[in-house]
């Protein structure tokens, strides 16, 4: 009770507060470079499929080559000795919930391996949504 009593009271300044770091983050980019390619050589593939929100997308990084997805890719051939098969399918802003939206309008490949990544952002704060109970 006293939780809701404290929100009612503090709105106004939480408000002026999430319009004033609204208007200052700076909107990073997804880096360039391929979302999907073949790591290592061989013949007994591994499918590996990386869906994600903007940390999964390499948001931060230069270009693909430095961001999450490829990098794993290469790992896990140099470690399995077997070539990798990998695609990238992911954005800046997806919610879990928004990414099952988002899926069903892409080409999603069969993977022998998933990878689900979503950070920690300011995607639920800034749209003021609160966890359901």
């Amino acid at each position: 009770m006293i939780d809701i009593l404290a929100r009612a009271l503090l709105f106004p300044l939480l408000y002026a507060q999430a319009q004033g770091v609204r208007a200052d983050v700076v909107t990073l980019h997804e880096p360039p470079g391929p979302r999907g390619g073949r790591e290592g050589r061989g013949r007994d593939e591994l499918r590996l499929l990386v869906v994600g929100d903007s940390s999964a997308a390499g948001v931060g990084a230069h270009h693909q080559d430095q961001a999450l997805a490829r990098p794993l890719a290469r790992q896990l051939a140099r470690r399995l000795g077997r070539p990798v098969r990998w695609t990238l399918l992911a954005q800046t802003g997806l919610t879990s919930e928004a990414t099952l939206a988002f899926l069903k309008d892409q080409k999603v490949p069969r993977a022998d391996v998933a990878v689900w990544w979503w950070s920690a952002s300011m995607t639920s704060p800034t749209r003021c949504r609160w966890p359901r109970r």
